[in-house]
């Protein structure tokens, strides 16, 4: 008996089915093996014009010296990170790439997990934290822990000094990098904010807390001492004064300068109209060649607007200040003094000016009474560039391998310059600026170089590695269909 066979027709088509199989089998195949090579060698690709989600080279550097085991929790269900329509918006889909890749970078030393506080609320006790919000992040090793809030993580801007600050973008690569370092090495250093003249030091929520912000992001511990009253602690790492309305006595004084001098330590002082009756401060300067005097500087040109006194600066030129002079800075100082500044040599101190006014500004008599919004610019007031930022270094006197210490003197002419106005990490550059200067303090763990990231459109562009990847796929699919196809047809003319 003659066996079935089967028509050309549905031999062809039984061919092309099977063939397709095949190319969309090799497709899901392809698909599944770039998923997996992306998440292990970390190959995802940012086609976004702002760069959202792209991981700086000072966070894959971070990571791959992290030594002990750390877990980030996301306080938040992965969906709800993601969701757009969520509390953390467009940011949110980022927040998620960048902490998702985390692992990976860090060799598997740190870890990322998601918890639904509200689910879970149990999760936060044992942690002396108070109330933590929802989409806060807890960066946690055996040594210590850290808590970062939405505020902490999201990067704000106002359009001026009178707007509402709106998030533009994220800070959240400085944010988790402070906490790592922190957690890595479950110590901190300490700073103190003198207290008891009137100064602007946070105390009790008044102004000066965006300063204490600013240190305790840099993984300080935050003190307050009078000095009339107490004495400085021996572990202390910087002295902190800012702002004072009252004098120092000259025992106060001779506390800062057995620590500046015999103990090579780092200070940091801002004074300004307020400032300008500290008589033994300001007597106690001019040994480190820095004379403040009692003219206030303003500028009508180059300040924000409607108040001259609240001037426009600029850094100058310098290794330190390289990252901030290659930049649009918006360096604010307000309520400056003019200051001079003499040479050192021979004080075993050396100096260097940082901060310059613009050749528009202009010194009068201070003034606590005068209407700074009414000041204009009068003949007879001395014009030109003042500085207004200065920082001094003294080394050991006996020269040891390996020993880098160094005392640090930092003045800054200008009462506000780390006021609760000017001094935030969006608006203006002045948190930047105190940045960069922590890290030419301490040296290591510059968290300075570790940048907000601003969200401008959503317009997308393409990488080298992104056109090499989508230039593969568009011409591997067509070349494979071409040889389907030649392979089809050549079985059809030997049938």
């Amino acid at each position: 008996m003659k066996k079935p066979t089967f028509s050309k027709r549905v031999t062809y088509g039984a061919s092309a089915i099977a063939f397709t199989a095949i190319v969309i089998a090799a497709a899901i195949l392809l698909n599944v093996a770039a998923s997996l090579l992306t998440d292990r060698f970390n190959l995802k690709a940012d086609m976004t014009a702002d760069q959202r989600y792209d991981i700086s080279d000072a966070t894959v550097d971070m990571l791959k010296n992290v030594e002990n085991d750390i877990t980030i929790y996301m306080l938040a269900p992965e969906a709800d990170v993601v969701d757009t329509d969520k509390t953390l918006g467009i940011y949110g889909p980022s927040i998620a790439s960048i902490l998702n890749r985390y692992p990976t970078l860090s060799g598997g030393k740190v870890k990322v997990e998601y918890v639904d506080i509200e689910r879970n609320p149990s999760f936060t006790q044992g942690f002396q934290l108070g109330e933590i919000p929802s989409y806060s992040i807890l960066v946690k090793s055996n040594a210590a822990y850290r808590l970062l809030t939405y505020y902490d993580y999201i990067y704000f801007r106002a359009a001026d000094s009178f707007s509402e600050q709106k998030p533009v973008g994220l800070n959240l690569e400085h944010a988790l990098a402070s906490a790592i370092y922190y957690c890595d090495t479950g110590s901190r250093r300490n700073a103190v904010l003198l207290d008891g003249k009137g100064e602007n030091n946070g105390r009790d929520g008044g102004n000066g807390t965006k300063l204490v912000a600013f240190l305790e992001s840099n993984n300080f511990s935050v003190t307050y001492v009078n000095l009339t009253t107490e004495t400085l602690p021996e572990d202390t790492d910087l002295i902190v004064i800012c702002s004072p309305e009252k004098d120092y006595s000259p025992d106060e004084i001779a506390v800062l300068d057995s620590y500046l001098n015999r103990n090579l330590g780092k200070v940091i002082v801002s004074l300004g109209t307020e400032s300008k009756d500290a008589a033994n401060l300001l007597y106690y300067l001019r040994e480190y060649g820095l004379t403040i005097g009692d003219k206030a500087l303003y500028d009508s040109s180059n300040s924000r607007t409607g108040h001259p006194e609240a001037i426009r600066v600029n850094p100058i030129s310098s290794d330190i200040m390289q990252s901030l002079t290659s930049v649009d800075t918006m360096l604010i100082f307000a309520n400056s003094l003019k200051m001079s500044t003499m040479d050192v040599a021979g004080t075993g101190w050396s100096k260097q000016d940082l901060l310059n006014t613009y050749d528009s500004a202009f010194a009068k008599p201070a003034d606590l009474e005068r209407d700074p919004a009414s000041v204009t610019r009068d003949p007879d007031d001395e014009t030109g560039v003042f500085t207004v930022a200065s920082l001094l270094t003294r080394k050991p006197t006996v020269d040891k391998v390996g020993d880098e210490t160094s005392g640090k003197l930092l003045v800054l002419s200008s009462g506000d310059a780390l006021s609760d106005t000017y001094f935030n990490s969006s608006s203006y550059t002045n948190w930047s600026f105190m940045s960069v200067l922590l890290s030419d303090f301490f040296g290591g763990n510059d968290l300075s170089v570790f940048k907000y990231k601003v969200f401008t459109t959503g317009e997308l562009v393409t990488l080298e590695i992104d056109r090499q990847i989508i230039l593969g796929v568009l011409i591997a699919i067509p070349v494979l269909l071409f040889a389907g196809g030649v392979v089809v047809w050549f079985r059809r003319k030997n049938l």
